[in-house]
């Protein structure tokens, strides 16, 4: 075991930090350039190229033999996932906490060999789950591959709050990436790749508020006699605002800051005395018996800064600018083409780079060194194919070598690295039966750790919260919380190793709960009409309702000894401890509800509960239990002055019917509902309806398995300028989301793309005078059973272009008014395919804004009824496209009805059929009600 020294010098100037990074999925790799010519590599005189083996290197390669690679992952519950780069989980890259429905990108660096990854993460049920993410490389410049779906198993987390959210280690935790060089620059030299050979590792971490990266440099060998030292700049990163710390294995080495001093700039620093460490001035471990890997000398830098919105430290490898610097004339070395550091005394020698030489390469994993006097080509026989196919060929050359001629550390544990770098997490958890805990209380759990951890619990969802502190992990427990769960199991993971895994149980052993049940439907809001009449008001004096659970105010009181502001809403007086008292503070208009007991329960309904209170301003649940309820129906109906409200302390997990919860809230702005359990939700009818003021909704995080209607949900937001949802799965009747967005007059966008479509058929005025509307967003297949779409756009475009993505109404026959009103000034639904089309009426009827209407992707071939289709709309430019195509006998009197613009021409884009059928219907009517158009303000464009 190394003794550590340390250099903990805080405030280097300028002042330094440090940091770490990472993030089912998509992936991209950049591979390398392409070859050009070839030319012969320099030798020196009277030396045999036979034997030099290198006889030729392609112009234009670099070298490179990694790959960066970008993921992207998505739960839809907070989770931490671990990246690994093999099956058995040993070697971890990088590990993440993903927040729930929040994608989230990961960036590594791996070898161009590997062809696959590994996704990991604790599944509800307790198991580890694996995934494979598919990497393998196709000879292009970049790639995108998905991982088949988002994570849907996992187990909720809740990850320490000091420690570090994201790690990234680069090439792993366990693996050491090498860096080769030859000393000889300009010269060939000898090519054993060994006169000096360093392994490192990067490790970058970010908290909440700040991010670090810890760089150590390994010596692993020294095979020349000049005066280089090793060091490393970090490219994209500067030094201000840094701070720096170092230590070292062996006291003969220490770490030079080099940019100390300087006011900008990227960070450079070296290692000083590396050259001591070779043993009488000799060479250092490049023969056999190798030098045991414990004794190999390593510096660790740690760089932090405090996060400021831009992350600066989560750099990829290729940023890491190792070099060796000689100390005489300040010479340094690097990998082709990179430059040199502003402190060296050379630039660079591109004579030398064009010819394909190297001085230096790096490996992004583990590499055994030749001994001294052995050509790399002679120990790595396949190196030779790999240069001269530019690394096209032989990529894993790596792995066959000739293992009488390396110094290997490839069957030890930390490859390449140093026993002491890491050390094996561990969590020793002292009592495995937990007595489960009050509302709102905490439960104590003794354990010994050496790691930073997170809380993990499948679908149990009362811990909200931990703490560690003098070996006790307390976990906190929702207000909510009930106490009837029996059991739960809480695992405990460390951040770093996902196969330690330690669990114990959570058992309830006190009695469950039996309190009284307050009335929550209309009789609560009677409750409250009652006591502030008594008290000489009216209900509309009420701003405020606070449920506050348990409290001993009134602790013992018995019905007849009350003040006459109290009233007792539940229990009696042979059962005082769970009694539950209605309290009204006159001169704070508020209503308070409280309990002697653990917290204030309701039956199983709610509907009602604070309708009509037609005063109240703010409402404070978080004393109010609703595990038995079922019904939450016009929960808070008519509450035309409340202003915001936040349900997610209610367990709402046996609701069935949400229709109407905020109907004619009309001043209601803001609302969280993020995460409320609704997995039994059948209805959800109406529940924003007529809140006026409302401006966003997030309920991307519901589960909507259930839900048959969202008929109305959000109608007459006026002022609903965001919504974020998923619906990715739901139980939908076929007219389950009409009107769902009508006259949500502010409304930009909306994304559905994930919207689970399938069982619904009528789209009638789901968008119907949305009139800043301009972009929606749908799935390729979820809207493919659309039937019935009657003013289902009618009134939208915002004066813009109008756009719906990836839409497939190829099953809609009923198109009547769909488009009616629009005030875009463009519409191009081009990517549309209507062959089941029949009723086209008045589909763009009244479009007074629209310059040009382009649906050059719709067929006509089943049409029935086209009267009006563009009534009133003064457009510019109509294009039908090739395949618009109308069946004799429909009536096509009114088609283009008033749809003349006197001040210029129009365009109408259409097939040779539908030319010959105007000119046709021209010839024999005269236009009819369409002449206008058709005869005096029309041009033809045929396809």
């Amino acid at each position: 075991m190394h003794q550590i020294y340390e250099n903990k010098n805080k405030n280097m100037k300028p002042n330094y930090k440090k940091t770490l990074k990472l993030t089912g999925v998509v992936i991209a790799l950049a591979t390398l350039s392409a070859c050009i010519d070839r030319i012969d590599t320099y030798h020196r005189p009277n030396e045999n190229p036979d034997d030099n083996g290198l006889t030729e290197v392609p112009l234009d390669f670099d070298w490179n033999m990694s790959q960066d690679v970008e993921i992207q992952l998505k739960s839809n519950v907070r989770t931490r996932a671990y990246i690994y780069e093999d099956e058995n989980l040993k070697n971890l890259m990088c590990t993440t906490v993903l927040e729930a429905d929040k994608p989230e990108t990961v960036s590594l660096t791996t070898l161009n060999s590997l062809d696959k990854l590994y996704l990991a993460y604790l599944a509800k049920d307790g198991r580890t789950a694996v995934r494979t993410i598919d990497i393998a490389q196709q000879q292009i410049l970049t790639r995108a591959i998905n991982l088949f779906g988002d994570i849907t198993d996992a187990s909720e987390t809740l990850p320490s709050s000091e420690g570090n959210k994201t790690l990234v280690f680069s090439p792993n935790r366990t693996i050491y990436g090498t860096v080769l060089f030859e000393d000889m620059y300009p010269k060939m030299g000898d090519y054993d790749m060994n006169d000096f050979v360093l392994g490192y590792r990067k490790q970058y971490g970010k908290t909440d508020t700040s991010e670090t990266l810890e760089i150590t440099i390994q010596i692993r060998a020294i095979g020349g006699t000049l005066p280089f030292v090793p060091g490393v700049e970090l490219k994209g990163v500067d030094v201000d605002g840094l701070d720096v710390s170092w230590t070292a294995s062996d006291s003969r080495l220490s770490v030079e800051n080099v940019s100390e001093n300087d006011a900008n700039g990227t960070p450079v620093f070296r290692v000083n005395g590396a050259q001591n460490i070779k043993p009488n001035g000799d060479y250092f471990n490049v023969s056999l018996p190798k030098v045991a890997q414990e004794e190999l000398p390593y510096v660790t830098i740690t760089i932090t800064r405090s996060l400021d919105g831009n992350q600066q430290l989560d750099i990829k490898d290729k940023d890491l600018n190792f070099f060796i610097y000689n100390t005489q004339n300040k010479v340094e070395i690097h990998e082709k083409n990179t430059k040199v550091t502003r402190f060296a005394s050379n630039s660079d020698e591109k004579n030398f780079h064009d010819k394909g030489l190297v001085w230096a390469f790096r490996v992004e994993g583990y590499m055994p060194h030749t001994i001294e006097g052995k050509k790399i080509d002679q120990v790595f026989p396949r190196i030779s194919n790999w240069m001269k196919s530019c690394g096209a060929q032989d990529t894993d050359w790596l792995t066959d070598y000739d293992q009488n001629l390396v110094v290997d550390y490839s069957q030890d544990t930390d490859t390449g690295g140093s026993s002491d770098v890491q050390q094996e997490p561990y969590i020793d958890i002292k009592k495995n039966i937990v007595e489960a805990p009050v509302a709102g209380g905490m439960v104590e759990v003794p354990v010994e750790a050496n790691c930073d951890f997170d809380v993990c619990f499948g679908e149990e969802g009362w811990i909200y919260d931990f703490t560690k502190e003098d070996g006790k992990l307390i976990l906190y427990v929702y207000n909510n919380y009930n106490g009837t769960d029996k059991s739960a199991t809480v695992t405990l993971i460390p951040t770093t190793d996902i196969s330690k895994k330690f669990s114990f149980k959570v058992y309830q052993m006190t009695e469950a709960y039996d309190g009284a049940l307050i009335q929550a439907n209309g009789g609560f809001k009677n409750n409250i009409e009652s006591l502030v009449k008594a008290n000489g008001g009216v209900i509309t004096d009420v701003k405020k309702v606070n449920i506050i659970g348990h409290s001993d105010k009134y602790n013992g009181y018995k019905g007849s000894s009350l003040p006459a502001n109290v009233k007792r809403i539940a229990g009696n007086d042979k059962n005082l401890p769970h009694n539950v008292y209605m309290e009204w503070d006159a001169a704070n208009a508020t209503i308070t509800v409280s309990t002697p007991g653990a917290i204030v329960s309701t039956g199983n309904t709610c509907s009602g509960m604070f309708g009509n209170c037609g005063g109240l301003e703010e409402v404070n649940l978080s004393g109010l239990d609703i595990s038995l309820c079922t019904n939450m129906e016009k929960m808070f109906i008519s509450c035309k002055k409340l202003k915001s409200v936040d349900l997610t302390p209610l367990n709402t997990s046996k609701v069935t019917n949400m229709s109407g919860i905020f109907t004619l809230c009309e001043s209601l702005e803001s609302v969280n509902v993020k995460g409320l359990n609704t997995s039994n939700v059948t209805s959800m009818n109406s529940l924003f309806d007529r809140c006026y003021s409302l401006k966003s909704v997030d309920i991307s995080s519901w589960n909507t398995d259930k839900v048959t209607t969202f008929n109305r949900m959000f109608s007459n937001c006026q002022k609903l300028t965001d919504v974020k949802m998923n619906c990715s799965k739901t139980s939908l009747t076929e007219a389950g989301v009409t009107e769902m967005f009508t006259n949500c007059y502010l409304l930009p966008k909306v994304d559905m793309s994930s919207f689970d479509f399938h069982n619904a058929n009528d789209f009638n005025s789901i968008f119907s005078n949305c009139n800043s509307l301009q972009t929606v967003v749908f799935g390729k297949s979820n809207t493919s059973n659309i039937i019935k779409m009657k003013n289902a756009f009618a009134g939208v475009g915002g004066n813009g272009e109008f756009t719906c993505v990836d839409a497939d109404f190829s099953s809609a026959t009923i198109m009547d008014s769909a488009f009616k009103g629009c005030t875009a000034t463009s519409i191009n639904l081009s990517g549309w395919k209507t062959t089941s089309v029949q009723n086209l009426s008045s589909t763009f009827a009244k479009c007074g804004n629209a310059k040009t209407i382009n649906i050059s992707g719709w067929s006509a071939d089943n049409v029935t009824s086209i009267g009006s289709m563009f009534n009133s709309a003064y457009i510019e430019e109509i294009d039908l496209g090739p395949n618009f195509n109308v069946p004799s006998g429909v009536n096509i009197d009114y088609w283009f009805y008033c749809t003349s613009n006197k001040s210029k021409k129009a365009t109408l884009k259409c097939s040779r059929a539908i030319y010959d059928l105007i000119q046709n219907y021209i010839k024999t009517t005269g236009g009819g009600n369409s002449k206008q158009f058709l005869s005096q303000y029309c041009t033809y464009s045929v396809y």
